[in-house]
Parts: C-alpha cells; structure tokens; sequence
C-alpha cells in the first residue's frame, strides 16, 4: 500500500515495471509527488518535483501529473504546470508537461518538455500517453487564452 505525501491528493496513474515493482505519480496543490514500489510491496519512493526553470523560487509553478509511461529505467511523468511560462512569460497559463525520471531514485535525467505556444492556443494539458518506437507518445489538448476554443494534440518525444 502506497504511504500517502502530505501534499499528494491521490494517483492519477500507475504502471509495471520489468521487475514487478511499479510507479505511481499524483495529482498535487504544488508539486508532482510520486512513490516506487518493488516487487516485495516495499516502498522505495515517496517524493515531490518542482518545476525550476532557470532557478526560479521553489513553488513559482504549479504541476499535477496524469499518467506515466515506463521505458526500461526511465518514468516518464505525464502532466501539466501552470505559470508563467519562458515563451509566453506576460501571461499565467497552464501547459502539458513531460518529466523523465530515473525510475529508481525519482531524480530528472533529462530536459522537461513544456508544451509550446501554438498561435493563439496557449495553454495545455497532457493526459496520457504511451511507449512508442521513436520515443513517447503524449497526448492531451491545447486551448486558446480563455480556453473557450480547444483541440486535441498529440505528441511523439524522441529518446523514451
């Protein structure tokens, strides 16, 4: 049984791994937390991430995650942040993210993955995804500022 994280509200998603054991991120009020569980029901994990881009001050965004794909020793969390974002940095808003994670140690081994502007459609959410040969398959949707126009998007990311 996963121990609950003060800041956890609950999983949103939870996947196998190769050697029984599985990972599970939550949805969250600051942070992205998420637990490791091995395959004698132990578990190895119970963390939070932050998104920092650039140093900024712990808690400047906010994340929640949706899903997680595993990939050999790679976690890859599927989620969103809002804030102020670097190519749009005028306006909050919220964007689909993507987090490699060592799947042992929960620490970030790669780039995160922001959702880009795409014309007026500003703001994203990333829901779920999947192992694809090129990488990881996200998808989710994407909306203009006021979220009062939408459409779904997808998205391979190379190196999953």
């Amino acid at each position: 049984m996963l121990t609950a994280h003060p800041a956890a509200n609950r999983a949103r998603g939870i996947a196998a791994d190769a050697e029984s054991g599985c990972f599970a991120p939550a949805g969250s009020d600051l942070d992205i937390a998420f637990w490791r569980v091995d395959a004698a029901g132990v578990q190895t994990l119970a963390k939070t991430w932050d998104y920092m881009p650039d140093n900024v001050d712990p808690h400047t965004f906010g994340e929640f995650a949706t899903d997680v794909v595993l990939k050999g020793d790679v976690a890859w969390v599927i989620g969103a942040s809002n804030g102020y974002h670097a190519d749009d940095a005028d306006n909050l808003a919220l964007r689909g993210v993507l987090v490699p994670m060592d799947l042992h140690t929960g620490k970030v081994i790669g780039p995160v993955l922001v959702a880009p502007v795409t014309g007026a459609y500003n703001q994203s959410v990333f829901f779920g995804g999947g192992p694809h040969p090129d990488g990881v398959l996200v998808t989710g949707y994407t909306c203009d500022a006021d979220c009062e126009s939408y459409r779904v998007m997808s998205r391979t990311v190379p190196g999953g």
